[in-house]
């Protein structure tokens, strides 16, 4: 996870709103991202819904904070992410959501070049696709 953590920009926060850079820059470790499954889950839903990464929500998550997209960096962390937690729970639905990132379902922001990711998320499809056969 460094190496995406490493290009970030300074995550943007806003006392009023649940700011998305912030938490996903707080997730360095494998550790931390499984311990908070349940807002990965309800971000993974909001990007695949609305095919934004927003930088802020409500913190209710029912409405976006400001409309303000996240960094491009964010999106390609939030996608090993996704792609980690997949490695670790052995689960489609992350890896799917990685999937699509990658393949161009954001309208904002674009992944940022990370060319380790693909070849990553292709392994693990074929990984899990054997061990279910």
């Amino acid at each position: 996870m460094s190496q995406f953590v490493s290009d970030l920009p300074a995550p943007r926060a806003a006392d009023e709103f649940f700011s998305v850079e912030c938490f996903l820059a707080e997730q360095r470790e494998l550790e931390d991202i499984v311990k908070h499954r349940a807002t990965f889950d309800r971000l993974r839903r909001k990007v695949e819904l609305t095919r934004r990464l927003l930088a802020f929500y409500d913190r209710d998550w029912r409405q976006p904070g400001d409309g303000i997209v996240a960094a491009p960096q964010y999106a390609t962390l939030l996608c090993a992410q996704l792609l980690a937690l997949a490695e670790a729970d052995r689960e489609w639905t992350c890896l799917n959501a990685a999937f699509k990132m990658l393949d161009g379902i954001l309208l904002a922001p674009e992944i940022v070049s990370a060319p380790s990711l693909k070849p990553w998320a292709e392994r693990l499809a074929e990984g899990m696709t054997l061990s279910h056969a």
